[in-house]
């Protein structure tokens, strides 16, 4: 499993570098100026769930080597919970890296007969992909990890029940925080 995700992440990174053009004079090519902001929806999904949300981010990039910072806002669907999302990391070519916390700022009341794990205070985030730029567009598809609260359904009338809804509930988390997603954003370089 580790080789492969290593294999994956040069594989990325060399396609990146095969697309992507040296510095010249703080710009990336003639008509591309280093310095960018871009905003834009975005959707992830997990095994257990959806978020759909909105992005933004600076980014510098004077070549192949950059440096990118934004916030995230994202509502899980399942549940109206809202997190907050501040990152920041490093492009190459067209591939990035980013970390950062999740602030959850809005917790929805749980719902009946179901169990919550919740997170508390700030969660780790984590995000790998690809950023292609497509004229003033860019397209956004990667894999990010973050903890977020899930739910699972309680129908418990024993101890023993009791317990394996707990666990349960706890399996569900940890499936939860590895999340596909994809986005959009309009770029403004200048």
């Amino acid at each position: 499993m580790r080789n492969t995700i290593i294999v994956a992440l040069a594989a990325l990174v060399s396609i990146s570098a095969a697309y992507s053009q040296e510095a010249d004079e703080g710009t990336i090519d003639d008509r591309e100026p280093a310095l960018s902001v871009s905003v834009g929806p975005e959707v992830a999904a997990s095994l257990t769930g959806a978020f759909a949300g909105v992005q933004a981010q600076f980014a510098w990039r004077p070549g192949f080597l950059g440096l990118v910072a934004g916030v995230r806002a994202d509502v899980y669907l399942s549940q109206p919970d809202v997190y907050v999302i501040p990152s920041a990391g490093v492009r190459l070519g067209w591939f990035e890296l980013t970390g950062g916390a999740a602030f959850k700022v809005y917790d929805a009341p749980e719902p009946p007969n179901y169990i919550e794990a919740s997170t508390e205070g700030a969660s780790p985030f984590l995000r790998a992909g690809l950023d292609v730029p497509i004229g003033p567009v860019s397209v956004g598809l990667g894999a990010r990890l973050m903890v977020a609260d899930t739910y699972t359904e309680s129908t418990a009338e024993t101890v023993g029940d009791a317990i394996g809804e707990g666990i349960a509930a706890a399996i569900v988390a940890v499936f939860s925080i590895f999340q596909l997603d994809l986005g959009l954003s309009y770029r403004l370089t200048f």
